[in-house]
């Protein structure tokens, strides 16, 4: 794979340094909502409804080489959204219809085989698929964990007798890399779709998403700006929610978030629509807010992305974040910050 260096422009610029670059855009419009991750040096994104995924690296200066058509690197030719995170050069997808697939990065940036990640399929035994759930990893002494939250269930392949729900799921990463089988754990307070995903220091954070969807009884039946807490045990359990006091800056499901240096960091997120396939409106808001013991801090703006965005791919590549913006004749845009470790 031949490596160009593009110099960026810069766009927006923070007191600290934090600013938005372009990076070199993939060269093909998709579906938003298609599954994407950073592994080691690469960035992979899945083609809607195939299995075929384009490939980059990064280069210098945060930039990233062209992207590159490689055939049959996806884990399934899913059309929906799925969690997808990387622990070293290992890849986990997990979620949809229940299941979790791992491969393994090779050298030259291409994914060795997709296997199932654990022996028993169907999250806590059910069946039942589940689509636009929430996703993270957690580092929990020794032990990596999963940790799966909301999205929706129906029955059979027409979306029969949709649901919301509220169930977390978490399953540890084994040594060799499989995953014990999913169990639950303590539920969320409300049912989202497209919720967002944290974890820190020995708690894991859930903001944002659609409740109230398909018949349940949230209290919001639309966006969400709410973010809940609650203690991870060694064990990989959750201690109960509680409600932070601190809201997010603005309503959405789909938001981009990661924690670093302390702060946790929002960008983007689908402001109207259905929460799962169908959105309308999306914005290119960013901010962070520094988490303490019991609630967060004040929100800090911060540059805004180059575009709108939200329900997108994103991941880090060293110090660099990227996330895939909104496809627009016959490209698509990727946007690239360096963070500071503050």
């Amino acid at each position: 794979m031949s490596i160009k260096c593009i110099l960026p422009a810069l766009l927006a610029l923070s007191p600290d340094g934090f600013s938005w670059t372009k990076a070199t855009p993939l060269p093909a419009d998709r579906v938003s909502y298609t599954p994407g991750w950073t592994v080691g040096p690469f960035f992979h994104l899945m083609v809607h409804g195939s299995r075929d995924c384009w490939v980059t690296r990064q280069s210098k200066d945060g930039q990233l080489a062209p992207w590159i058509l490689v055939r049959d690197q996806g884990f399934s030719d899913t059309k929906w959204s799925n969690p997808v995170v990387s622990v070293g050069p290992r890849v986990y997808a997990f979620g949809h219809w229940g299941r979790a697939r791992t491969a393994i990065l090779g050298p030259s940036g291409v994914l060795g085989k997709w296997q199932n990640a654990m022996e028993e399929e169907g999250m806590g035994g059910g069946k039942e698929p589940i689509l636009w759930g929430g996703g993270a990893c957690a580092e929990i002494g020794p032990t990596r964990v999963l940790y799966h939250v909301g999205g929706f269930e129906y029955e059979g392949e027409n979306f029969t007798n949709p649901r919301s729900q509220n169930k977390v799921f978490f399953a540890r990463i084994r040594p060799d890399g499989p995953l014990t089988n999913w169990k639950r754990t303590t539920p969320l307070p409300y049912h989202p779709m497209g919720a967002s995903v944290v974890y820190h220091e020995g708690r894991l954070y859930v903001f944002g998403g659609r409740g109230g969807r398909f018949g349940v009884g949230d209290s919001v039946d639309g966006m969400i700006d709410d973010v809940y807490a609650a203690r991870a045990n060694a064990d990989g359990t959750l201690g109960n929610w509680s409600k932070l006091s601190r809201k997010l800056p603005w309503k959405a499901c789909g938001i981009a978030a990661f924690v670093k240096g302390g702060y946790l960091y929002v960008i983007g997120g689908e402001l109207e629509g259905d929460g799962a396939g169908t959105a309308t409106a999306f914005t290119d808001q960013c901010a962070r807010s520094r988490i303490g013991p019991a609630d967060l801090g004040p929100w800090e703006k911060l540059p805004s992305l180059p575009g709108r965005a939200g329900k997108t791919p994103h991941g880090f590549i060293g110090d660099w974040f990227y996330l895939v913006g909104l496809s627009a004749e016959g490209k698509t845009p990727i946007y690239a910050a360096k963070v500071p470790n503050r």
